[in-house]
């Protein structure tokens, strides 16, 4: 008998009919110029149809968050289900282990900031969760790490806000001019909300 664990997954009719309206919702939004001017800008992803994110917001809204369409989307590694991903994915199920799963795809500022963004910042260890990816050795989990900073800084401690500043000093001299001024807006959140 095999010991190895099934990596089969049900996924509901309903779950299946749900991915291919969003898929034609964004592909009747899509905006060839757009898409462009983000390859260009070196945000590569499998396919990427160039919708705004108001739209995308607007697409997300249409459905209720569901943890097994929201790792469908994100597992797509296509932009727009990716950022949607972001959107419908439950607070109340989503582990540390499964933010550091999607983690492994994030490969472009972009994505970075909409799961910050979306996600991230309503979870209720995302202090933690900055302070683990500002600690890791990964640039995009550092990067994602300092975009957190300034969403989360308001419920910090004057002790916190200390620690996170120190942290986030040696990221102020980076090679990388992404980091640098994710480093720079972190920092100076940080300061505009000390008393």
């Amino acid at each position: 008998m095999d010991s190895k664990k099934s990596t089969f997954q049900y996924i509901s009719a309903e779950t299946i009919q749900t991915i291919n309206v969003i898929k034609r919702s964004i592909y009747l939004s899509m905006n060839g110029i757009l898409a462009e001017r983000l390859e260009e800008e070196g945000l590569h992803y499998k396919k990427n149809y160039g919708v705004i994110f108001i739209r995308l917001r607007e697409i997300a809204r249409q459905h209720q968050p569901n943890a097994q369409l929201s790792k469908l989307l994100w597992t797509s590694q296509e932009r727009e289900q990716m950022i949607i991903s972001t959107m419908l994915q439950p607070i109340n199920e989503t582990s540390k282990e499964e933010v550091y799963e999607r983690m492994k795809l994030v490969q472009n500022p972009e994505l970075a900031e909409q799961i910050s963004f979306n996600l991230l910042r309503h979870l209720p260890y995302a202090e933690q969760l900055a302070t683990e990816l500002v600690d890791s050795n990964t640039p995009w989990y550092i990067l994602t790490g300092l975009l957190l900073i300034p969403r989360i800084c308001q419920q910090f401690t004057i002790t916190q806000k200390n620690i996170f500043e120190n942290k986030i000093q040696p990221f102020l001299n980076a090679e990388n001019n992404i980091i640098k001024n994710a480093a720079n807006n972190a920092l100076l959140h940080l300061e505009e909300t000390t008393i």
